[in-house]
């Protein structure tokens, strides 16, 4: 963004927010006294956040770094404003259940019927010439010692690594896992638009995780009983995130307001896999590969900028307000909206790795790359090979460099 259109769009998004901040105001003034006292104080005061919030916003427009193009959000009309604390409230709250419970394997193979049915009924819609047959009819001949297999990883799950709330809920509903066929996942991944070989799914709104009990004994695809355990310690951990209110990520803002991202599956994924992977390392079994390796890099370096306890909270209850306070005190502010803001993992990684350099944390860093999953993940790896490649051919007088 050049110059002048940084200060244009600077200069838009301050009136913008001025003229909101003004009906902020009227809207202030036209509270009268409600029926309860009380109820009509937090209605003024939340009212009055939302004005403060506004002005803040156009006060750091004005001050924007020109060097780093920071897009300032939407902020609507006070209404709006309420609605989003309202929805902020309503996500911290979690689930007390699922929607749906199955109480026995037996029970949950029969969702898994009725998903089958649902994913051969909307396939034979885009394709009338197929033949499809019921990849739920037979019952997959390893899929008991995978229920088994289930039912020890799932006694990892407790108050110590849930926290006292959503470990009760986990007990009260706790998952049950089925075996299915690898026809069943290729299904649902062809009807869903799921990239690549789905292996496991966790139905959000119900305490179902359904496994492909063919591919998961692949010996090419997953070599070792660890993948498998960390495979359902992920799925488990999916779950307790539900359960919690994890699935919403949100935060506070440094008003108070309450911050929204449509897209941060990325960022969920990532905190999923390291804490599965620490999981089932701690019980004494190594996965020899990371899935998610960048998404979970960059949640190996938000956990040593916040601490363990911290990271965890913020991922079962899906508000990172103490994650965006702590990162921004080490790295400077609207560090924690800039990783964010990144849009997948592989930019987060990057992004902050950068930041941690420009802070003078260089020794932290080396110290983390040396971490066991984070050398699994090999991200770091492959980002030096291509550093170096990009030096070497800046040294090369022979090489040919583009220009624009």
């Amino acid at each position: 963004m050049t110059g002048p259109e940084l200060k244009r769009s600077v200069g838009d998004a301050v009136g913008a927010a001025q003229d909101v901040a003004r009906q902020a105001q009227v809207v202030r003034e036209r509270v009268g006294p409600p029926p309860v006292a009380g109820e009509g104080r937090r209605v003024r005061t939340s009212v009055a956040a939302a004005a403060d919030s506004l002005r803040s916003l156009a006060a750091y427009g004005r001050t924007m770094n020109p060097n780093f193009s920071v897009s300032i959000p939407t902020t609507g009309s006070p209404t709006g404003q309420l609605s989003a604390e309202a929805h902020y409230r309503s996500s911290a709250r979690g689930h007390e259940r699922p929607e749906r419970t199955f109480a026995t394997a037996e029970a949950a193979r029969a969702h898994s019927r009725e998903e089958d049915a649902a994913s051969r009924a909307l396939f034979m819609l885009r394709y009338p010439e197929a033949r499809l047959t019921d990849s739920t009819a037979t019952r997959v001949p390893r899929a008991g010692e995978l229920e088994r297999m289930a039912d020890d990883v799932r006694g990892w799950f407790g108050p110590g690594v849930l926290g006292r709330s959503v470990a009760e809920r986990f007990v009260r509903t706790p998952p049950v896992v089925t075996g299915e066929t690898q026809q069943y996942f290729r299904l649902v991944a062809a009807t869903n638009g799921l990239i690549g070989q789905t292996v496991a799914l966790q139905y959000p709104g119900t305490n179902h995780i359904a496994v492909d009990a063919e591919g998961i004994f692949e010996a090419d695809r997953y070599p070792s009983e660890a993948e498998r355990r960390c495979i359902l310690a992920h799925e488990m951990f999916h779950y307790s995130a539900m359960l919690g209110g994890g699935y919403s990520l949100r935060w506070r803002g440094p008003n108070g307001e309450p911050v929204f991202r449509e897209v941060l599956s990325w960022l969920h994924e990532g905190m999923t896999e390291l804490h599965a992977q620490q999981m089932t390392r701690g019980r004494g079994h190594v996965p020899p590969t990371v899935s998610y390796a960048a998404e979970t890099t960059v949640s190996f370096y938000l956990q040593q900028l916040v601490g363990a306890d911290v990271l965890r909270n913020a991922y079962l209850t899906g508000d990172l307000s103490e994650v965006r306070r702590l990162v921004d005190r080490r790295l400077g502010a609207g560090t924690f909206e800039a990783i964010a803001d990144a849009g997948s993992g592989a930019s987060a990684f990057f992004y902050l790795r950068g930041r941690l350099g420009e802070r003078g944390m260089p020794a932290s860093l080396a110290s983390w790359d040396r971490d066991a999953i984070v050398r699994t993940a090999g991200v770091v790896e492959e980002h030096r090979e291509a550093e170096e490649e990009r030096r070497g051919a800046e040294r090369d007088p022979n090489a040919i460099h583009g220009s624009r």
